[in-house]
């Protein structure tokens, strides 16, 4: 009987070793990150001393991620695992990790929210009712990624001390690159300056913040969560005052791009849809949100809806708000349709 148990463990320990892709070259030191957009961020350190996987796979909102066992085995298969910081789940993975290979966290980890005293973190706007710093999406500014980079290398170099010599060679080279990219920013930021844009969700924060656009209205501050009809109103007159939304690849997996979608059909507002969380080399993922940023706002005609009274903007965004309800509605029927099954 014991045989057949042992077989059994066996066999699916090879099955989600295959499934998960983690048996790595030799050699080389497996790093864990709990995002996609830190994977960039290690490989561009780590070269070909490392080899990288994201434990949220692609096109899954990572707020709403579940750990189960499976995703417990699979991040303890690396060496190293390096966390975001600010969701609960990475925290319980971390100590589930550490009790199965008996070791401490800090050992077999490298969590950025200890380094956020030396990045820039934005306050969320105070007439958003919530307040604090917003640590949705900090990881997309290039001084922070200089931060997370020189981490990164440290902690690399204090788990391969033979390798410290490349770390430190492959961290110069990004921030030569980094450099060139912050030219390029700041050439882009003196045409969008000033420009008004209601965002989807708070990771979009940092995007406007580093091409200087004015933060108008934020649809949704929390995950779950739907816009207020005041918070409906502001974004509405803000895009018929030839406003733009703004969104990305965060906010696209969420209910409110519903209603960003709604809105720019209501009033034929553009949506610039940026990267921030996508797996990539960094500064390719800069250069594209540069160049969709570019493209869309020096190459548009601003142009205004007719002007409506009070009580027919009210209606429409009435109209809108039942529209994105009902989809919401639909949504989440549907997500908790799979958990019954």
């Amino acid at each position: 009987m014991k045989k057949w148990i042992h077989a059994i463990l066996l066999l699916i320990m090879i099955t989600t070793l295959t499934a998960f892709n983690v048996e790595g070259d030799y050699g080389k030191i497996k790093v864990a990150v709990s995002i996609g957009a830190l994977k960039g961020i290690v490989e561009e350190i780590g070269g070909s001393r490392v080899e990288v996987f994201s434990i949220v796979p692609p096109n899954v909102e990572p707020h709403t991620f579940t750990i189960t066992p499976q995703v417990i085995y699979q991040a303890s298969t690396a060496k190293l695992i390096v966390i975001d910081g600010h969701m609960d789940w990475e925290m319980k993975l971390l100590e589930q990790v550490a009790n199965v290979k008996g070791m401490k966290q800090s050992d077999i980890s490298l969590n950025l929210m200890d380094y956020k005293d030396k990045m820039t973190i934005l306050e969320m706007p105070p007439w958003t009712g919530v307040s604090g710093k917003n640590y949705h999406g900090y990881w997309i500014l290039p001084e922070n990624v200089m931060v997370i980079a020189e981490a990164i290398k440290n902690k690399l170099s204090e788990i391969d001390p033979d390798g410290k010599g490349y770390y430190e060679e492959n961290f110069t080279k990004l921030s030569e690159e980094i450099n060139a990219l912050k030219s390029k920013i700041m050439n882009l930021r003196g045409k969008t300056s000033g420009v008004k844009a209601v965002l989807a969700f708070p990771a979009e924060q940092y995007v406007a913040y580093m091409f200087g656009l004015e933060v108008a209205s934020i649809l949704t501050v929390e995950e779950g969560t739907s816009p207020t009809p005041k918070t409906m109103e502001t974004a509405y007159n803000t895009l018929r005052g030839g406003g733009i939304i703004l969104a990305s690849d965060v906010s696209s997996k969420m209910p409110v791009y519903n209603t960003i979608q709604e809105l720019s059909k209501q009033i034929g507002a553009p949506i610039i849809e940026v990267m921030i969380s996508m797996e990539g080399k960094y500064t390719s993922i800069m250069m594209y949100n540069i160049g969709v940023i570019s493209v869309t706002l020096l190459n548009r005609s601003i142009t205004y809806t007719p002007t409506q009274t009070n009580q027919e903007t009210s209606w429409i965004i009435t109209a809108i708000l039942g529209i994105v309800v009902a989809m919401e509605s639909a949504y989440i029927y549907k997500v908790r349709r799979k958990v019954w099954k």
